[in-house]
């Protein structure tokens, strides 16, 4: 796994064009009760194996790493959301986009306006899902489970799951179900064989 510490940018800057063969998955928060550090670094965990890479990405203050992306197997990118080209141009060039929503009702609002936004910015939902996250421990994992399909009724994205923060193993566990949620995702689709005669 590969930690990338953010170095502030100057902006406005291009966005560099998202190619090579690293597998792109962009994390949303809803809220601030969302914490994306210590999702993703627990996710990059789960992720990485002695053949593959993981790189985390502090978007947008780690913009010049998304141009490189051939550094990396998979690159997880922490993106603040406010809609605007910038934004929009980086989601179009990921793989995945994950919301990332608590699981306090009063948030609610917030996740929605983010799926409209993406709806708005021509961001093809079908490669958009959501991951409940509980940072204070409050919700049981049936609770959690429940509200994750609540969810994907309410927002109209396919939810991945849900992740309980708290101390314990409980949070491993949650994170190793997204990974194997995610990977089946961003595996390269297989070549198209053509039948017929040569």
């Amino acid at each position: 796994m590969t930690i990338v510490t953010p170095v502030k940018a100057d902006f406005p800057r291009p966005v560099p064009a998202l190619s090579g063969r690293s597998r792109v998955v962009a994390f949303i928060g809803s809220s601030d009760n969302a914490p994306m550090d210590t999702l993703l670094s627990g996710l990059a965990d789960a992720l990485s194996t002695p053949d593959r890479r993981v790189a985390l990405v502090d978007c947008p203050e780690d913009i010049e790493l998304m141009g490189g992306t051939d550094s990396a197997d998979f690159l997880l990118v922490d993106l603040p959301f406010r809609p605007g080209p910038f934004v929009g141009s980086v989601l179009a060039g990921c793989d995945l986009v994950i919301v990332a929503g608590s699981c306090k009702f009063e948030y609610l609002p917030e996740a929605e306006n983010i799926v409209k936004s993406l709806l708005y910015l021509g961001i093809d939902l079908e490669k958009v899902t959501g991951v409940v996250v509980d940072s204070e421990g409050i919700l049981s994992s049936e609770s959690l489970a429940g509200l994750g399909s609540f969810l994907e009724s309410v927002l109209g994205i396919e939810m991945a799951g849900a992740v309980s923060l708290d101390s314990g193993s409980q949070p491993s566990r949650d994170i190793e179900r997204l990974a194997r949620y995610i990977m089946p995702r961003l595996e390269p689709a297989p070549a198209a064989v053509f039948a017929g005669a040569l």
